[in-house]
Parts: C-alpha cells; structure tokens; sequence
C-alpha cells in the first residue's frame, strides 16, 4: 500500500518531524489537512515495515470519513458501501470500530487482527477496554485530541494508558480551548518530557489569587518555545497556507431586535439569577462553561445555570423553554406555569434565518450549515424552512452522520444541513459556503472548530461567509465578547499573539453580573 496523495508543501514539514522524533501534536487550524498528514505519515511507516497497524481514535461522527480518506489517499483496494441509500466508498484493509456489542466483539476477533487500520470512537476505548488491550499497534493518531484536554479525568487517563505507542500523533486545531491545561494535558501523551510536571507547569504559567483563582496567565512566549519542540503549527492566515484556502467574510453579525414581551421575561430571570450569583458567589464563584451542559438544579450552581440556559432559549424561541419543561427542567417549568410565556408567539431569530436561507438559497450553487447548541432548536428551525434540509447531531450513529453529509454533498436539492454544536468537531463540509451560528457556543476552541467546518483546502468556493445571528444587548453579544477575550490565551500560546509586553494575559471585566445588573437597570 501506498500513499497516493499530493501534499501541499506547509504540510510536508509536519510528517518529516513526526518521523524523526516519533511524536507530534499537529495543531494545524481546521480545514488545513491534518487527516491527509495523518494517513501521510502512517503510510511512510507502513511502506518501511516499521509498524504494522495504525489505530486512529477520532470522534464516532469521523469514523466513517476517515475511511473515505484513507481510500482517497492511498492505494487499497475500495468497496463501495451503502448507507440510508446514500453510497460511500470504503477501503478493504480497514477496520471501523461500530454497531452493538456483538457486532463490535466479532470484528475485533475476525476484521481487526487483518487490518492496517483500526479506526475506533473514543467511546470505544473506554467501553471496550479488553478487546483494545490487546491491540498492540505500531502508531496511534488521535484526532481531535482535546478528547484528552482534561488532564485529571478519569476517562483521560484510562485513554493515555490504553493507548501508548512507539508512534503517537494527535491531531487539533484547537488544543487550547479555554486553559494552557489543556495543552498540557495533551502533550502529556505525547511526549511527557515537553512540559514535565503539572505542579510547575503551574507555577511557571499560572497566576493564582490567595483564593487560589486563576487571575492571569504568565511568561506565555516562555510555554509557547517549549511546546514548538514537539508540535507542528499553522493557521490560515500563514503566507504559505492563504493561497489554498477559500477567503472568509466574517463581517457583519446578523442582529434582532428584543421585543417588549421577552426583555419583561428576560429581566425578571436577570433578577432571579442576581439574586443566586449572591448565594453562589460567597462561596467559590461562577464559571458558566463549567456548567453549560450537565447541570444539577438541585446545587445552586447547577440552579443558576438553568436560569442562564432559559435565557438563551427565551431569545432562541420561547418553545425550547417548554421543551425543556416538559423534561423536568424546574425552572423552566416555573416559567412556563407562570404564563409569562403566553404573549411570546414568535421568534425573532427564527424569523430572521428563515428569510436569509431563502435568500441565499434562490442561487443554485449555494448550501448553508446552520449550528445550534440546542437539539430541539434544530427540528424547529428544520419545519420553517422551504428549501430541503438534513440534520447532524449526536443521536445519530456513525453510519448515519456519513450519510446525511453525503446526501448534503451530492444532493443538489438538498441545500441546508442543520447541526448540533456535537457536530463541530472534524466535519468536512466543504460543500458549503454559508455558515450560520443560531447561537454562541462557549468556548473559544468550540467557536473556532464551528467556523472552521467549511474553510477548507478542499472547498469547492473562492470565499465563504460567517454569520452570527444575536440579539441586541443580550447574553448573546456579551459570550461572543467574552469567548474574544478566551481566544487570546490561545492566540498568545500557539500564534505569539494576543499577549502584553509581559507575556500574560489578563482575565478580568465584563462579568455576568455586570450584563444583568445593566439589563435590570436599563430595561
């Protein structure tokens, strides 16, 4: 087997320093071909007879298109394979890790000891763990490795145990997502000798108050020289990666206007949640990204959190509030029974894409991704539409994410494919040329992974759009502000920019009790 592939010449370097040193985080921005470096490097491996196997562990929404690259860049033999009508092609010597627990259990005893590659979800890893004990690959690639981000989870460290091997690479446009931890934990599997032990790494890199908060972080051109030993680096906006991307107009937001009935409604949830940051905040603070998903009412953080998530579903459409009553949401229940929804018939959001799809799509050649954080919100959003749409989301299987790309792909009357933020992670949407964020996600990795689906090497565009749909003075405008100032950190550790004359980065300002003491002042 060969590979079959050109690579473009920012990704050459890359795979000539894996194959000297063995490990390497490749933190190519998205859309800039991390998977072909990937395939790349295994295939030089394998030619040699260095290693026999390859596992690569990705997201299960990626593991059928790891196959399909795996059988655009090199020489297997391909089957085509037939998935809800929808026919994608396959290669022959390859294991993808899916379907049941007895599906699962026979092609680790029959597929798996024949194949040179074994794609599997990290799922799998963890659910499988005495059929993946005894694999004993040559090479590991890790995609999407901020699956590994959090250094003391369990899960993390069961992933770094099982999967050790001579050869490791993770992929990640974004490594840093909020904390330089982050990274950290990531290199700590591929090469612990980069960034040595967590208990100085703090010290060097973090600034604590006597509360033991993170106030700043520190000495980042410092941390950023010592990651360069072992990471390959490149962002869109390089000289020698420009030229093969598609240009991105990401100038104007989309922006409504909050009618009278919701600010009544969202100012009196601004007043129950001032009310609940004075309770949370004698204790140990608020972080909202701690809590954006998984919540508990019954703690007065995870209280908090629901009112901060009815505020977002009030301007996103007032239905997903029901919604979320009517599976034992509390608050939003209390909300509900209130009938201070009964005067908001309609969303203004929603109102607004439905008049731009149709306006982008009165042109043949134009397609539209739209994200939401909210699952409900998609079907919504899916109704009002006149134009054909498919759905990417968590609760589809593997096999079935693959279809509704390619139906997206190669369907010319199919125009819209409506995403959940679980679809952000390595997508290729290059078929694509608008992208709509309903609403902000939190994180800034998570901000960067969105917009990056459709700036791709491989789109079929000259440019490509971005747009933000916000209300005005809202918590949508003040996440966008805040996920800004996050995208510093990462900005400053990775680019060498966004840092003071000092190297640090200050976190400060702009708090969510400075929005709702405004909203409850003003409105």
């Amino acid at each position: 087997m060969l590979f079959t592939g050109e690579l473009k010449p920012y990704q050459e370097e890359p795979v000539k320093k894996f194959l000297e040193r063995g490990n390497l985080l490749v933190a190519y921005e998205m859309g800039l071909g991390k998977t072909v470096i990937g395939i790349a490097a295994a295939e030089e491996l394998l030619a040699s007879g260095a290693i026999s196997c390859c596992v690569i562990v990705c997201p299960a929404s990626l593991k059928y298109q790891w196959a399909q690259r795996i059988a655009q860049f090199t020489d297997a033999l391909i089957i085509p394979w037939k998935i809800k009508g929808e026919e994608i092609l396959l290669p022959l010597n390859t294991c993808i890790i899916d379907g049941g627990k007895a599906a699962r259990e026979k092609l680790y005893k029959q597929v798996v000891p024949l194949s040179r590659y074994i794609i599997m979800g990290y799922d799998n890893v963890i659910n499988d763990t005495n059929f993946v004990r005894d694999i004993k690959p040559g090479m590991v690639i890790l995609d999407e490795a901020t699956a590994i981000k959090t250094f003391k989870a369990q899960r993390t460290k069961q992933i770094k145990k099982m999967l050790k091997a001579p050869y490791r690479m993770a992929l990640t446009g974004t490594p840093i997502e909020n904390r330089p931890d982050e990274v950290f934990s990531i290199m700590q599997w591929v090469d612990e000798t980069v960034l040595g032990r967590y208990d100085l790494f703090d010290k060097a890199y973090c600034k604590r108050n006597t509360y033991g908060w993170v106030i700043a972080y520190k000495n980042l051109p410092v941390l950023r020289r010592r990651l360069a030993t072992a990471m390959s680096r490149k962002s869109r906006l390089d000289p020698d990666v420009r030229p093969f991307l598609p240009e991105v107009d990401y100038s104007e937001d989309w922006m409504v206007e909050i009618p009278p009935a919701v600010r009544k409604v969202y100012k009196t949830i601004a007043l129950d949640m001032i009310k609940e940051l004075d309770n949370v905040e004698v204790f140990n603070g608020f972080d909202v990204h701690a809590y954006y998903s998984g919540h508990d009412e019954s703690t007065p953080s995870g209280k908090l959190m629901a009112m901060y998530m009815c505020l977002e579903m009030l301007l996103d459409h007032p239905d997903l509030i029901i919604h979320s009553a009517q599976n034992g949401a509390g608050y939003a229940n209390y909300l509900w029974q209130s009938g201070m929804l009964d005067d908001i018939l309609e969303s203004q959001k929603l109102n607004l894409v439905v008049d731009k799809v149709a306006e982008i799509t009165q042109f043949p050649e134009n397609k539209v991704i739209i994200f939401s954080f909210y699952r409900e919100m998609i079907n919504i959003i899916q109704e009002e539409l006149d134009v054909q749409s498919v759905q990417f989301h968590g609760d589809l299987s593997p096999a079935d994410k693959a279809a509704a790309i390619s139906k997206f792909a190669n369907d010319p009357e199919c125009r819209v494919l409506l995403s959940s933020h679980a679809g952000a992670y390595g997508a290729d949407l290059y078929m694509a040329n608008y992208l709509v964020n309903y609403d902000q996600p939190w994180s800034a990795g998570k901000a960067d992974q969105i917009n990056g689906r459709h700036v791709r090497v491989s789109s079929e565009f000259s440019q490509v759009y971005i747009r933000d749909i916000m209300a005005i003075d809202s918590v949508n405008e003040w996440k966008k502000r805040k996920v800004i100032r996050k995208r510093r950190i990462a900005g400053a550790i990775m680019d060498g920019v966004g840092q003071d004359d000092t190297g640090s980065v200050e976190l400060d300002g702009d708090t969510l009790r400075d929005h709702l003491a405004w909203v409850i002042k003003s409105w």
